[in-house]
């Protein structure tokens, strides 16, 4: 697997505020509230873990949107394409999704099908697959962290 191409590069990251859960635990005392305290580290895990979950999520529904728009938009030859498109964790809640395909001289054709050039019309499949995750992020956030809790 090459690098994901730079300017095709999505970078998917779901963040959870937990500070005014965390200040709650520390007002508990362990001997009088020891179980409210239990409870709210339970939905901070919920909020942390549920946060890696949508991400995950995120970044392979995104994957598979990519996948969709090339298709879709009849871009594939030889599925070259396609079979370069990757999701890699970059942190925490983070994942980066995009093509590495290169062709046989190195240049990164991708960057000429998304935006097109003199001679070609593009025919985006990166913003319109992230128009289409947009909407199902709250879906997953209900999913993994509403619901659970």
């Amino acid at each position: 697997m090459g690098a994901i191409l730079p300017e095709l590069k999505t970078k998917i990251r779901v963040a959870v505020d937990t500070s005014d859960i965390d200040k709650a635990i520390s007002l508990c005392d362990d001997n009088f509230l020891g179980e409210v305290k239990d409870i709210f580290n339970d939905i901070k895990s919920t909020f942390e873990d549920g946060a890696e979950r949508i991400a995950d999520r995120a970044a392979e529904g995104l994957k598979s949107y990519q996948e969709m728009w090339i298709i879709q938009n009849k871009t594939i030859d030889t599925s070259q394409m396609i079979e370069t498109l990757f999701v890699e964790p970059s942190g925490q809640s983070e994942y980066h999704v995009g093509p590495t395909a290169l062709s046989e001289y190195g240049f990164p054709y991708p960057l000429v099908i998304e935006l097109g050039s003199v001679k070609y019309e593009g025919k985006p499949f990166v913003a319109p697959a992230i128009e289409n995750m947009v909407g199902e992020i709250e879906k997953y956030a209900q999913v993994e962290i509403i619901d659970k809790l």
